[in-house]
């Protein structure tokens, strides 16, 4: 894929295919949207969330924090030694995140939720 512009080691990229990316990846900074995360825990990823003021990202990322699978940071927090820190922690934080994965492929998907709502409704 062609890089809009490179600055250093960093390419701009218009699209990027995450899930091609994402076995290569040691972290994921993101906003935290929930198919980042999602995706993300699935190959393993942990992730450095920056979620603003939106409670919906807010939300997952504090429950994301809650597994030790990631760190959510404000934006004064993004700063060369709060991700040094942060990104020393990347071993356990992966775990956690292989664990969170493993749990979520261990679910039956959209096919499962449809069984479970028409049981719930049986009752």
């Amino acid at each position: 894929m062609r890089s809009h512009r490179a600055v250093g080691n960093v390419h701009l990229l218009p699209y990027v295919d995450v899930p091609s990316l994402l076995p290569h990846a040691e972290w994921t900074i993101c906003h935290g949207g929930q198919n980042t995360i999602i995706e993300s825990l699935l190959y393993g990823v942990p992730l450095l969330v920056f979620p603003g003021p939106i409670f919906e990202r807010r939300f997952n990322a504090r429950k994301v924090v809650q597994t030790g699978a990631d760190f959510m940071g404000e934006r004064e927090n993004f700063t060369v030694g709060w991700l040094t820190t942060s990104m020393k922690a990347q071993q356990q934080a992966s775990a956690a995140a292989h664990r969170l994965g493993d749990r979520i492929r261990s679910h039956t998907g959209a096919a499962g939720a449809v069984e479970a709502m028409t049981n719930a409704w049986r009752l």
